[in-house]
């Protein structure tokens, strides 16, 4: 009777062992419970793929920072995010020498213009650091759509230009 009831532990802590290592395995591997309804395996691969598509379809494209340096200030100006909604610029302005060029309002002395030359406005200036010789933010406009160029224009003495070349993204 002894060994029947050390078998019966045996078996219960193998099968609780397992049940533990089966719950392990399926929270890393995603695998929805069974109380979420997702069709079984083959309805949560579909959920995983549209999510996936959904993701990319969202993802904001990445540009390279431009740099200008004239009248002493230095402009570096990085696109952050481009959507068919909104298109964002961290601006950084540096000087070593003239700190009034530096507190310029990005909101007052800049257009973007897009692949058609339509003209936007920004519509936010996020300040992040300021000091004496150095300002950076993030300036934002609302598009229209997703555009195919981008022609960020810094009216300082002089107007400054950048510009950025893109397609839009794939309809996958």
């Amino acid at each position: 009777m002894a060994v029947l009831k050390n078998k019966r532990r045996f078996i219960t802590v193998i099968a609780g062992g397992l049940s533990v290592l089966l719950l392990v395995v399926a929270y890393f591997l995603g695998v929805p419970s069974l109380s979420q309804n997702t069709g079984g395996v083959k309805g949560a691969h579909m959920d995983q793929e549209v999510a996936g598509l959904e993701l990319k379809k969202k993802d904001p494209v990445r540009l390279p920072k431009k740099v200008s340096v004239e009248n002493e200030l230095k402009i570096e100006v990085e696109p952050v995010h481009v959507s068919d909604e909104q298109v964002q610029f961290v601006v950084t302005l540096s000087s070593y020498q003239n700190s009034e060029s530096v507190g310029m309002n990005p909101l007052e002395t800049t257009m973007l213009l897009d692949e058609e030359d339509t003209p936007y406005s920004p519509v936010e200036w996020d300040l992040r650091d300021e000091d004496e010789y150095n300002k950076v933010g993030t300036l934002t406009f609302t598009v229209s759509h997703f555009p195919k160029a981008l022609r960020l224009s810094i009216f300082e003495l002089e107007e400054r230009v950048f510009e950025w070349s893109l397609a839009a993204p794939d309809a996958e």
